[in-house]
C-alpha cells in the first residue's frame, strides 16, 4: 500500500475509509505516537509497523497487532 501521499494518520484513516476498508483507531493513535516521539513522517511511522509485521491487511479490513 503506497502511503507516501498521506501526511497525517487521520487523513490516511479518513482516505481508507472512503475506499471501504475498516480500520482500527488503535492504529491511527499507535502511528501518532510515534510520529511524535521519533519526530518522522506519517509514512515512515507506517513503514515501520508494516515492516514488523504489525499491519495485517486483508480483503477490505485492516488489522493491528
Amino acid at each position: 500500500m503506497d502511503v507516501s501521499k498521506y501526511e497525517t494518520a487521520n487523513g490516511w484513516f479518513s482516505a481508507m475509509h472512503e475506499k471501504g476498508y475498516d480500520v482500527p483507531i488503535i492504529l491511527c493513535q499507535a502511528i501518532e505516537k510515534v510520529m511524535k516521539t521519533k519526530k518522522i513522517s506519517f509514512s515512515q511511522a507506517y513503514k515501520q509497523f508494516a515492516s514488523e509485521d504489525r499491519i495485517v491487511i486483508k480483503d477490505k479490513v485492516i488489522s493491528f497487532e
